[in-house]
């Protein structure tokens, strides 16, 4: 869901959407690889071959914007899916540099499907990697830090 926030630029529609239903897993690269390496070198993963890699302590999308507000010192409104949607078919149509706009489509088949996420076990992995078990969800210094490196290439 956060490519919502990178691909439209925060500060172009100065509103995030809320999803009831979604949250935020995302698992820190360096976390992953151990994960990956943890699972491919452990005889006990042989017995089982499908793992989740995603972080198994995910916060709600809720909690999620209540930390990009804090890391990125910046206040936004919180709309639905639909009026984001729309906000953002119009900012399109005044301005030919918002980036989200090519992804304008897939954000509609969003708000027309806001019926849930999946939700990943991640109970056979976590046995398998400790470290997995150690992360902690997303917070504000962290995503400070990615918003800091995507600042820097270019990203946002």
């Amino acid at each position: 869901m956060f490519p919502i926030m990178i691909a439209t630029g925060l500060t172009t529609l100065k509103a995030m959407p809320v999803f009831s239903q979604e949250s935020v897993n995302w698992l820190p690269v360096d976390i992953c690889a151990v994960a990956i390496a943890t699972v491919l070198e452990s005889p006990a993963a042989e017995n089982y071959t499908v793992h989740n890699l995603v972080n198994p302590s995910a916060i709600s999308w809720t909690q999620f914007l209540d930390v990009l507000e804090r890391a990125s010192e910046t206040s936004f409104e919180r709309v639905s899916m639909s009026e984001w949607v729309a906000r953002l078919q119009r900012a399109s149509e005044e301005k030919t540099d918002i980036p989200g706009s090519k992804l304008l489509g897939f954000f509609e088949g969003m708000a027309e499907a806001e019926d849930g996420e999946s939700i990943f076990d991640t109970s056979r992995t976590v046995g398998i990697v400790p470290r997995l078990a150690e992360c902690k969800g997303m917070d504000a210094d962290l995503l400070k830090l990615y918003l800091s490196k995507w600042k820097e290439v270019g990203f946002m």
